[in-house]
């Protein structure tokens, strides 16, 4: 009787063990919470302020001010950290990073100039103001993973934050890979041409890189090419001297590509692609919109703040709001002072 009682009390232990270890096999992280409240942060022409568009409101609904950065400096680049939390610019000279809490600034990474920090805020890439050099490092530590002595032109991360691209020159393209911690520089020709880049953007999860090209023989076109091939494929020509500046959508299925307006003029539109086909996907014309020339996609994939190409419209006072799920433009807002080169909306993915 007894051996009985112990083979059916262990027969349960084993069954509701067992039963358990099945629940944690079909426990799924949970989804990423849902903006409340989808924010744009730009940054005025000049000097330290930086005002805070509200896509719910349609309107700037607030500002923060850097002051120390001065009306003869710029912002060259915004982040926001965690969930509308802290607000870094970075400017030609200064970086700080303001508590959007409380108000207070934190000037501890002020060594640092023109920072572009990644998605998930764990990496940045900065000119150390000390040595003048690019650099690559943690964000919590500061550890240095990489430097380059040249240059570090028109940086971008991708989406997932696992790899980071720029330029050392226009017929170069330097990808760093913070999975494997190795560099790859990519040359790569057309038709026997050496392809000039600009505006490089990695997607990391398809190995690839999109970016606006041109070589002698074919002129400018929108192209994408593979981390580790030499192949170079061509998504579309565009008019002679414009280039491409994207965004990706957070789930890296759609690339959103402006065409940079020339002096012969552009067809005022954004192109999007599937990343994975590399198929045309839709035309978005931004005839309603001050000609874009750079953008910002909200976290969850269903906003594009656009602002002006500085190169033509330096004194435009409007921004351009865009469905990025329907493919439409939404309207064009009023700003109220000249935008400048920066905008930033939040990039963490917040889950709860």
């Amino acid at each position: 009787m007894t051996r009985i009682l112990l083979f059916v009390s262990l027969t349960i232990f084993i069954t509701g063990l067992l039963a358990l270890l099945s629940c944690e096999n079909d426990i799924t992280p949970p989804d990423p919470v849902e903006p409340e409240e989808h924010l744009f942060y730009i940054a005025e022409s000049s000097g330290g302020k930086v005002k805070v568009f509200s896509v719910e409101e349609r309107k700037i609904t607030d500002s923060v001010i850097f002051n120390d950065i001065n009306s003869d400096d710029v912002i060259i680049q915004l982040h926001v950290f965690g969930d509308d939390e802290r607000l870094l610019a970075s400017s030609k000279d200064k970086t700080y990073i303001k508590d959007l809490k409380n108000g207070q600034t934190d000037g501890s990474l002020n060594g640092y100039r023109r920072m572009y920090v990644s998605p998930n805020s764990e990496y940045f890439l900065a000119i150390n103001k000390a040595v003048n050099r690019w650099e690559i490092h943690r964000m919590d530590d500061l550890q240095l993973l990489h430097f380059d002595t040249v240059n570090a032109l028109l940086p971008q991360f991708s989406i997932d934050s696992k790899s980071l691209a720029y330029q050392e020159h226009e017929y170069n393209i330097t990808l760093y890979d913070f999975e494997k911690d190795s560099i790859i520089n990519i040359y790569r020709y057309l038709n026997n041409d050496s392809v000039q880049y600009l505006w490089p953007f990695p997607i990391y999860s398809k190995s690839k890189i999109f970016f606006g090209g041109a070589t002698w023989g074919y002129g400018c076109f929108a192209g994408v090419t593979d981390f580790n091939s030499d192949s170079v494929r061509i998504l579309t020509g565009i008019p002679f001297g414009s280039t491409i500046v994207s965004a990706v959508s957070p789930d890296d299925k759609y690339i959103y590509s402006i065409i940079t307006p020339t002096i012969e003029g552009s067809p005022n539109i954004i192109l999007v692609f599937d990343v994975a086909s590399e198929e045309f996907v839709k035309e978005i014309s931004t005839n309603d919109l001050q000609q874009p020339g750079y953008m910002s996609i909200t976290v969850d994939g269903k906003y594009i703040l656009t602002r002006y190409f500085h190169y033509f419209y330096s004194d435009t006072t409007k921004v351009g709001l865009i469905d990025a799920e329907k493919f439409e433009v939404l309207g064009l807002y009023d700003f109220g002072s000249g935008a400048g080169y920066a905008i930033a909306t939040k990039r963490e993915q917040i889950r709860r």
